[in-house]
């Protein structure tokens, strides 16, 4: 009856315990003894792991799962040590040679150093030879030998990672897309009431600390700004005295996959008093920090942004920015910092496009 060579190695390499020889009709019958009494394999089980998207062990596995003879054939060739105690398991037919005729076999050549033909085979008898030092067509056909074998076993491999990488890929952006959903129907309850009357915002807590972390910049810290808008006390501020409404009406865009992408912009309609103007203005990709403001630099980025957009609109009307005729210039320019704040921060809400990610 066939040997079979059972081999299970570590990190350290081979031990004294490495190799267990049994007798079997066929690779397929060891696989199925091993099914049926896990028991008696559990030491070469135990810490064998399959290098694939599944992080139990083999024994797990056959314990758990319904596997066959052959899933767990498969599986055993994807075993490999690591440096997390992992071992390798293999198994091989036995070859017995008489001592006296031994011919010790490598993966490329024998100890002869014989031509390895494309096929894989060795030639019926080897060629002998005076010195030592291969010749070239030995040399050329262990090359392309050792090159086909990089070429099988190399792509095979990279095609088995792009292929995870694409399915963790995809889970992933489905995961993310769940979250976007429900943001943005939380998102619309939202602008429901900013189309009311945006200032509501102004005494929330999240809106306090974003004004914190805002006013903390060195845009605020070292430029004429300080002067501007010095303190984040809304009991300063000429918004909330005014007699009528900011409405913001702000355009929600069903997300998307397609829609989902780092060029992103919140567009929006603004009335304040007699001033009214649609405004389009790009997001600033962010880098959370914490769970409560964006990364104070993206903070600071997007109120650029968006204060340049805003400037930019006044300047093409004809008559600037004039919201109410009983403000003076004074009120009317600090009325455009406060606005381009609660702007901005609205800009930040409305970006659903923290993450973005692409596959060729």
């Amino acid at each position: 009856m066939p040997l079979f060579a059972i081999l299970h190695i570590d990190l350290q390499g081979l031990h004294r315990h490495s190799c267990t020889l049994v007798e079997a009709a066929s690779l397929t019958e060891v696989a199925q003894h091993m099914l049926t009494n896990p028991d008696r394999w559990q030491a070469a089980l135990e810490y064998s792991y399959p290098n694939d998207d599944d992080c139990r062990s083999l024994r797990i596995r056959i314990g758990a799962d319904d596997l066959t003879p052959h899933d767990l054939l498969t599986l055993i060739g994807q075993t490999e040590p690591d440096q997390h105690l992992a071992e390798m398991l293999r198994i091989y037919p036995v070859e017995i040679q008489m001592l006296d005729q031994v011919q010790i076999k490598t993966r490329l050549l024998d100890e002869n150093a014989s031509q390895i033909h494309s096929s894989g085979t060795l030639p019926a008898e080897p060629t002998p030879t005076t010195t030592t030092e291969a010749s070239p067509s030995q040399i050329l056909s262990a090359y392309t030998a050792l090159q086909h074998q990089k070429r099988k076993e190399i792509t095979t491999q990279l095609q088995q990672v792009h292929d995870r990488f694409a399915q963790q890929l995809q889970a992933v952006q489905q995961q993310e897309q769940k979250f976007v959903n429900t943001q943005a129907d939380l998102l619309n309850q939202l602008r429901h009431q900013l189309a009311i009357d945006a200032r509501s915002l102004l005494l929330t807590p999240n809106f306090q600390d974003y004004l914190q972390v805002l006013l903390e910049q060195d845009i605020w810290r070292y430029s004429q700004l300080r002067f501007q808008l010095p303190t984040s006390d809304l009991s300063n501020w000429l918004i909330p005295t005014l007699e009528f409404p900011v409405q913001l009406v702000v355009q929600m865009n069903q997300p998307d996959e397609e829609t989902v992408d780092v060029n992103h912009c919140i567009e929006m309609t603004v009335g304040v008093g007699l001033w009214q103007q649609n405004l389009r203005i790009p997001t600033v990709t962010i880098n959370d920090e914490n769970l409560n403001y964006p990364g104070a630099y993206d903070t600071e980025q997007q109120w650029l942004t968006t204060g340049q957009h805003l400037k930019q609109s006044i300047e093409s009307e004809p008559f600037g920015f004039v919201v109410s005729p009983n403000l003076s210039s004074t009120q009317h320019s600090q009325l455009i910092m406060e606005l381009t704040c609660l702007l901005a921060y609205v800009t930040q809400l409305f970006n659903l496009n923290h993450t973005c990610f692409t596959q060729d």
